[in-house]
């Protein structure tokens, strides 16, 4: 299962916004390869901006931060990043 929240606020011709996922992940069964059963527990925070007062011909650009972890033991699937991106959203 994964369960999230996301919220944003408008501060001038700015949106600011920012979410939270969590989830779960449990294996039937154990893989030949493996000693265990899969087993994970993720996580990801996100935050960012829309800045629709740079809009060009109907874009705006975005920034987004998000920071993402899961935690398994299986170390395949055990990892940790951190993504910045960088866009244009179609502004309304």
């Amino acid at each position: 299962w994964r369960a999230g929240v996301q919220g944003w606020q408008d501060v001038g011709r700015t949106t600011l916004f920012a979410g939270v996922e969590v989830g779960r992940l449990q294996g039937d069964e154990r893989l030949a390869l493996l000693p265990e059963a899969r087993r994970d527990r993720f996580s990801r925070l996100s935050i960012g901006a829309v800045m629709r007062s740079l809009s060009f011909a109907g874009l705006a650009p975005f920034v987004r931060l998000s920071r993402e972890k899961n935690r398994s033991n299986v170390a395949f699937y055990d990892y940790a990043r951190t993504r910045t991106e960088f866009g244009f959203n179609r502004a309304f």
